[in-house]
This record gives structure tokens, sequence and C-alpha cells, in this order.
């Protein structure tokens, strides 16, 4: 995430949040947001032996029944979530055919043009 951030202030762009999931929590990473002038808004991971709130939801993985807890940022991040995964509906953007990279853009250009195109006409209906 780090040379994406940097590559970003290079270009001249300064982006004032990062949002991420949980599995970019670490103290390090917000550290050297920070020091480039970028507020973390980094879901918190519940560590081994913290506390689980009472009426948490639980999800079954490896055969056991684990807590779900809340994520309070999670509803800012679901948009963009969505999008790719409306994205990675098209076989050809799920698996990369292409090499060159001008076909690579063109193809999501056009996967995102016809995705768009069918929410905005299911919206009107």
């Amino acid at each position: 995430m780090l040379p994406l951030v940097d590559e970003l202030l290079a270009r001249g762009r300064r982006p004032l949040e990062l949002w991420a999931d949980r599995g970019y929590d670490g103290a390090e990473l917000r550290e050297q947001l920070r020091r480039r002038g970028v507020e973390p808004m980094i879901s918190k991971r519940r560590r081994v032996g913290d506390p689980v709130a009472d009426g948490t939801a639980t999800v079954r993985r490896a055969n056991r029944r684990r807590p779900r807890p809340h994520d309070p940022l999670g509803r800012h991040r679901w948009p963009v979530e969505r999008t790719n995964s409306w994205l990675r509906n098209w076989r050809r953007v799920a698996t990369r055919w292409e090499r060159q990279p001008e076909r690579w853009l063109a193809v999501i250009q056009i996967a995102a043009a016809i995705t768009i195109y069918q929410t905005l006409e299911r919206s009107f209906r």
C-alpha cells in the first residue's frame, strides 16, 4: 500500500484519508501513513483474547462458531467493494487474458461502462 501512496504523492495527489479493511491493520502502517500526511481509516482486528460483546453475530468457519464483530467502517467501503465485485463478474476482468496494458485498460473501461449502464437502467425501471 505504501508504494501506491508514494506514487500518488509523487504525482501531486494528496489523499486526506485512506480507507482499508482489517487485512491492513497494523501500528507501523498507520504511523507510516500519518508521516505522509494521510489519515488511516483502517478497521481494527479483533485480537485473540479480546472480549466479545454480548449479542455479537457468529459465523461458521472451519466447523467452529466464531464471532463476527460489527465493522463501523465497513459501510463506507461497501460501494467500492460492491463495484469491484460487479467488475469481477466479467470473465475477462476476473482472469487477465490481455498482456498489453492498453488492452487491459480498455477491457476494464468497457466492463465499467456496461456495468454502469445496466445499473442505471435498473434504477429507472
